[in-house]
Order: C-alpha cells, then sequence, then structure tokens
C-alpha cells in the first residue's frame, strides 16, 4: 500500500498518537539507560552483554527523534494535500 494510500484511508493520521508513542519511546530510553533493575535482569537473563547495552538507549533516543519528526509531517502532509470546497481526493 502507498504512503499516500495510508494516510487516505485514516491510518496514521493522529498527530497525538506519534506523540504518545515518542513519550512512551522516551520513557524507556530512560529506563534502559539508567538501568532500571528490572531492565538489567532482563538483559542479563536474555544474555546482553554489558559491553553493548549502550547501544539500547541510543537506538530508542533515535526512534523517539523518528516519531517526533513523523508528528510534523502530518501537518506538512495535511498542508501540501489540502483540497478547495467542492474538490474531489483523485
Amino acid at each position: 500500500m502507498a504512503i499516500r494510500q495510508v494516510f487516505e484511508h485514516g491510518a496514521l493520521t493522529s498527530e497525538r498518537s506519534y506523540l504518545a508513542l515518542a513519550a512512551f519511546n522516551a520513557g524507556d530510553a530512560v529506563a534502559c539507560a539508567i538501568p532500571l533493575p528490572f531492565i538489567a535482569k532482563i538483559l542479563g537473563d536474555l544474555s546482553v552483554p554489558p559491553e553493548v547495552r549502550w547501544v539500547l538507549p541510543v537506538a530508542k533516543a533515535a526512534a523517539t527523534i523518528g516519531l517526533l519528526s513523523a508528528a510534523s509531517f502530518l501537518v506538512t502532509y495535511a498542508v501540501m494535500t489540502a483540497k478547495g470546497p467542492g474538490e474531489r481526493s483523485g
């Protein structure tokens, strides 16, 4: 499905959804950076070496930035594809 079709069908069009996901992801990045005891235990149980655990909060922070930028692209998309009264999508 093309990106335009995804937006036209109403999927992924809520800026609030992207902002909520970004907030959750940012919190998760902080929790991994500290790390919280239960996260450290789970990573240990999964045999994730301590020397590579620093990658997790960095990747999550990058994903948070991506989610925040997606929210701003929704505004750009809406402005660029705005139709005047009586115009049909096509």
